[in-house]
């Protein structure tokens, strides 16, 4: 992919120099040619290339070729905060919104609930780690960035981007889409880029001028800047809805407990308009970081292991397990836990009190994370792929049968029936049969998944490869099969 030569970062880093005794001179942290009427006090003194500052609640309205904010921490030790400010090009600046000195910037940046809209030449423009750049590191939290061109985030190693949400609207700029990337890399450095609990809306179909797709990339363009061979970041997005082309150079982009559908909903915190930017105030209503991913405070709906009354449910899914699903019933109640960094429910798991003294509790997950829960009753039913997942209660790994005591194998439902789909892998056979009694599910003998219902008497499923069983009381009054199964029926009525 070659890079337009308006992108040199060397042009932008002379002529963040060259203003820079503007901002000594105005004590202010803003480099734009426009800036909103308020000024507020967090703000003032403070300098965007030194040891320690602060911008916040700004709205900065940038013109054609004009840059909104140019930064760096100088010492390594401090910090750099940009925080409820919305940057809005008027004209598709071809210059970044927030540019991090990758030369100067060796301490810690954080930039939360930044709107930024409309910016031909990326909305923040960061690639710091080493050989590149001086070492600095970056977060990026609670966000918006909308149609923005060349990359939303253009970043490498050292950067961890937390709930934030990207996407392209079509009602706006970027008047070149056809370079839409959710993050890219043209810089040798290596490290490691975290992105977590994000949504990132990439398709190409909302971008006006036409769209490549791109959601992620870290290829960069090896024809214009030579091959960087391993030296360049490797990106981990875990909990995250990504929708869009991902092009990683040699697999180094890894999606974790991940899915492709992604819901944009500005987080709370973020200024929607510029009176909400300068006021401190606004009007997103999403959940933020500290909601969805545990952040500094938590969830309301979280427990510890100081203030958990009932029985922790593990649900593990496996290594090769990609966004498998599961739905659980329990009579009674259910909050969400953390076992550790890698069994946690988040907030892409939902409880729904059902209003009957019961909650049904959906979620996903994959790559060998899971979900945890503590639960305060009995779980009723649960439905779930029992090869892709591992259960444990109280500590103790448990089936589906054994959890909702569907699958004792009592006398009160004394017969099995096992549907068996595995000498046809590739195949899916549907299935449906009727009993004069009574039926549950058991997964001690087969898979369990969403598509096997248990009716009045009457269930139907589908296997693909695999097994699927019941155990139920009275007679099989009525059969049908359609596809290459083997049924074995163990009755002892």
């Amino acid at each position: 992919m070659a890079r337009d030569t308006q992108a040199g970062e060397q042009e932008e880093e002379s002529s963040l120099l060259d203003r820079r005794s503007y901002l000594k001179a105005t004590g202010t942290a803003l480099v734009g040619a426009v800036a909103g009427a308020g000024v507020t006090a967090s703000t003032a003194g403070a300098t965007p290339v030194s040891g320690n500052w602060e911008i916040r609640n700004r709205y900065i309205e940038t013109g054609s070729n004009e840059l909104g904010i140019g930064c760096a921490v100088t010492d390594p030790d401090g910090e750099g905060v940009i925080e409820h400010v919305y940057i809005r090009s008027t004209a598709s600046s071809d210059k970044p919104a927030i540019w991090v000195d990758p030369k100067k910037h060796v301490g810690h940046l954080t930039i939360k609930n930044v709107h930024i809209e409309g910016h031909a030449d990326n909305a923040i423009y960061a690639e710091l780690h080493e050989p590149w750049g001086a070492g600095g590191t970056l977060t990026i939290e609670d966000c918006y960035l909308h149609d923005n061109t060349r990359g939303n985030l253009r970043v490498n190693g050292g950067t961890e981007v937390r709930n934030t949400h990207i996407h392209n609207t079509g009602e706006n700029f970027p008047t070149r889409g056809y370079l839409c990337a959710g993050h890219f890399s043209y810089y040798e450095g290596g490290g490691e880029i975290n992105v977590r609990h994000c949504q990132i809306d990439i398709d190409g179909s909302n971008v006006k001028n036409g769209s490549n797709h791109l959601a992620l990339m870290t290829r960069g363009s090896t024809s214009a800047y030579g091959d960087y061979g391993s030296n360049i970041p490797t990106v981990t997005v875990s909990n995250s809805q990504v929708a869009g082309e991902i092009d990683a150079h040699e697999g180094n982009i890894t999606l974790q407990n991940s899915g492709r559908n992604p819901t944009i909903d500005p987080p709370k915190g973020v200024p929607m308009t510029p009176d909400e930017a300068e006021n401190g105030t606004t009007s997103a209503t999403g959940p933020t970081w500290s909601e969805v991913g545990g952040g500094s405070g938590s969830s309301e709906t979280e427990t510890s292991e100081s203030d958990q009354q009932g029985t922790v449910l593990e649900l593990v899914a496996s290594a090769d397990a990609q966004n498998a699903a599961y739905e659980f019933t329990v009579e009674g109640g259910v909050t969400k836990h953390t076992v550790d960094d890698q069994i946690g429910a988040e907030g892409n798991d939902s409880i729904t009190d059902n209003g009957d003294g019961t909650v049904t509790v959906t979620g996903a997950s994959g790559n060998g994370y899971g979900d945890a829960y503590v639960v305060e009753g009995t779980v009723t039913a649960m439905q779930l792929d029992a090869a892709k997942w591992t259960l444990r209660y109280g500590g103790e790994q448990t089936s589906v049968g054994d959890l909702t005591d569907s699958g004792s194998g009592s006398s009160d439902l004394p017969n099995m029936l096992v549907i068996d789909g595995t000498d046809k892998p590739n195949t899916a056979s549907a299935y449906q049969f009727a009993v004069s009694g009574n039926a549950a599910k058991n997964d001690s003998l087969g898979s369990i998944n969403p598509a096997d219902e248990v009716g009045d008497g009457t269930i139907t499923g589908r296997v693909i490869g695999g097994k699927d069983a019941y155990r139920f009381s009275g007679e099989i009054t009525d059969f049908t099969v359609d596809g290459p199964v083997a049924v074995e029926l163990d009755s002892q009525s």
